[in-house]
């Protein structure tokens, strides 16, 4: 079934089940990388499909994104953007 983001007009184009993940607003375009290539490499790496809504609900400071795949690709896809979230926050910190 395809998660319905009705209220900005979106539907999850990729298979489910959708395992939903939020990230900070903010570290979105970390997430996707200069025209598209860190999500691209994320998907290559795991196997897992990354689905991200051009916008987050209203009045949220967070984007839930759907991750789809088997079970271990979508635990292997949630580590390295948890990864990669926590470095650029331990680097802002230490600067």
């Amino acid at each position: 079934m395809k998660q319905n983001f009705s209220h900005l007009g979106e539907i999850n184009p990729f298979p489910g089940p959708h395992t939903p993940l939020r990230i900070p607003n903010k570290m979105v375009g970390l997430i996707i990388g200069k025209n598209g290539e860190t999500v691209k490499t994320i998907h290559q790496k795991t196997g897992c499909f990354i689905f991200i809504p051009k916008e987050s609900r209203p009045g949220e400071d967070y984007r839930e994104l759907e991750l789809s795949g088997t079970p271990e690709s979508v635990e292997i896809c949630k580590r390295e953007i948890i990864s990669m979230i926590h470095m650029v926050g331990i680097y802002a910190f230490n600067n």
